[in-house]
């Protein structure tokens, strides 16, 4: 039974235990190679105290996501719940490193996951992956605990690609085969820097054949090779998984259960933290001082935030089809004062290139950034000045969408750019969309008028940004981009092996993009992310990679 403290807790506990704890299962079924990204220097976070372990035993609870994901089939969508819930049950061949010597953004691709070993061919067009032999599927119907196979590999990733809205990310294997049962060959049209990072990152999780064939997608039945097997679903509550006992790493997972949390409410989530019925989450900057005095004997870890939070429109049409206009947002936008409201003062810019993917990120406040730099700063008489010369003397008379669906914090984040715009001359009218609905619209680039002020998907690969959003032929272009220059820009960096001359083509990219504000970049915080002291096993790990289900919670132990 989850313990209770104070009103807020009370409320969650009272919700929890009675909705799913007292209930039985609802339904069946959360200096690198050239080749990938740059590492990131290590944060500075207080010094890891690890109780003693590994221990096996007990339930992890986790506040996994606020809303149900849109759909339990890792290929039908992009939500990032969706990838969240994957990571708990599905494999990928590759992961990204863990441990205490790893920066929580590092993002070290290549390390073993279904594969335990890979080779790259002279040309780097070719990539052979071993895959374990004793990697199994879950003990249940229709898969009954059978071996993963090679097979199983590539008839996943055809159904990944012809299914998939990111099947961009592998737009370069031409062809995927077994050569024997454990062994799978993907062929590159050319080298291809973002392949390993993309093959090691949450893309491409391996379901298998027989739960499709039977059910049509992977929704009703949840059958994957992951460390944790799907036992409970209550939706809006919480998702149960239970150990996978044939777990092909050997000990682990440690805890037998992870309960992971649908909790909408910051303050609910809050207060289960202090209270203890979750083990580790994040803290809210707002609330991080008072945090440390309630609850003194939580170690508090310190990282960028890779959040995108950005706004979009449709480039091909007016009022934004005009530069001027889209670089008077961004001059209407106090990036700073987004920090001192909404985040305790504490954080960095985004520019193009996300802020925490540090060894590609370009200062928006640097003088690398030349000419255009100029819009991103806070300048209201400027942005009135862009928006009478493109025609609006009067102001510009326009919709702010977005949705309530990422949290009260997220909403108070849209709520300040709506005020900030009105300030700069714009006459905005803020128009919040439901999730699912916003999720298969809005966020696809289906909608005709207005700006709107979103999330981006939290990437490791610097392409996936530049690709998806501003090539021509990106899944993510939401505002319908059109730009031959930009494309081949993005294309050369892509098919540039060495590190150096990648990054001054993607500064290059940023200093370029920003000319044209194709988009607006916002600003964003640190992480702040408790951990109780009974938690073992735990060192920084971005859960902005939604795949971490699969590589922290199944090494984390409990002592309690």
């Amino acid at each position: 039974m989850i313990r209770t403290g104070g009103d807020q807790s009370g409320l969650l506990g009272r919700r929890l235990s009675r909705r799913m704890f007292l209930k039985a299962g609802a339904i069946s079924g959360l200096g690198l190679s050239l080749w990938g990204c740059a590492p990131q220097a290590a944060p500075s976070p207080p010094q890891a105290q690890q109780p003693e372990g590994p221990k096996r035993g007990g339930t992890l609870r986790l506040n996994l996501m606020t809303e149900n994901p849109p759909t339990l089939d890792p290929y039908l969508n992009v939500s990032y719940r969706t990838k969240i819930f994957a990571g708990f049950v599905y494999s990928r061949l590759l992961k990204f490193k863990y441990g205490p010597e790893v920066g929580a953004n590092a993002f070290i691709p290549g390390e073993p996951d279904l594969a335990e070993r890979y080779e790259i061919s002279q040309d780097g067009t070719t990539w052979t992956f071993h895959l374990r032999k004793n990697a199994r599927w879950h003990n249940k119907p229709p898969l009954n605990g059978r071996p993963v196979t090679a097979q199983d590999v590539v008839w996943a990733f055809n159904r990944f690609m012809k299914e998939s809205p990111e099947r961009n990310v592998f737009a370069q294997v031409t062809d995927v085969k077994p050569v024997d049962d454990y062994t799978v060959q993907f062929k590159l049209s050319r080298p291809w820097a973002p392949f390993l990072t993309n093959i090691s990152s949450y893309f491409f999780w391996v379901v298998p054949r027989e739960v499709v064939e039977q059910y049509g997608d992977a929704t009703k039945v949840v059958v994957g090779s992951g460390p944790f097997m799907l036992e409970n679903f209550e939706s809006g509550v919480a998702f149960t998984f239970a150990r996978n006992p044939d777990y092909y790493e050997e000990g682990r997972p440690y805890v037998d259960k992870v309960v992971g949390l649908i909790i909408p409410d910051t303050a609910t989530a809050m207060a289960a933290l202090r209270a203890r019925e979750v083990d580790m989450a994040g803290v809210n900057p707002q609330d991080l001082e008072n945090f440390k005095q309630t609850v003194p004997d939580a170690k508090i870890y310190q990282w960028e935030y890779l959040l995108i939070p950005f706004m979009y429109w449709r480039a091909d049409k007016p009022p934004f089809n005009d530069p001027r206009v889209r670089q008077a947002v961004s001059m209407a936008i106090d990036r700073d004062e987004i920090l001192k409201v909404v985040y305790n003062g504490e954080g960095g810019w985004n520019n193009f290139i996300p802020w925490a993917l540090q060894s590609w990120w370009l200062d928006p406040k640097s003088p690398e950034m030349g000419p255009a730099g100029k819009y991103f700063k806070y300048d209201p008489r400027a942005a009135r000045e862009l928006l009478a010369a493109a025609g609006y003397p009067n102001g510009l008379k326009t919709v702010l969408i977005s949705t309530p669906g990422y949290g009260t914090v997220w909403v108070q984040y849209v709520e300040l750019i709506h005020a900030q715009l009105k300030r700069a001359g714009f006459d905005v009218e803020l128009r919040m969309q439901e999730y699912s609905a916003y999720i298969s619209t809005t966020f696809q680039g289906k909608f005709e008028e207005g700006m709107v002020w979103g999330l981006q998907t939290q990437f490791q690969e610097p392409h996936d940004y530049l690709f998806g959003m501003f090539h021509s032929k990106g899944n993510r272009n939401h505002a319908h981009l059109s730009d031959p220059t930009l494309d081949q820009m993005i294309e050369k960096q892509a098919e540039t092996l060495n590190m150096d001359e990648r990054r001054k083509l993607i500064f290059e990219i940023q200093r370029y993009i920003a000319d044209k504000m194709y988009y607006v970049p916002g600003s964003v915080p640190y992480v702040y992310w408790a951990v109780h002291p009974y938690v073992g096993g735990y060192y920084p790990y971005s859960t902005t990679e939604y795949g971490y289900g699969g590589v922290l919670a199944s090494r984390v132990w409990l002592n309690k």
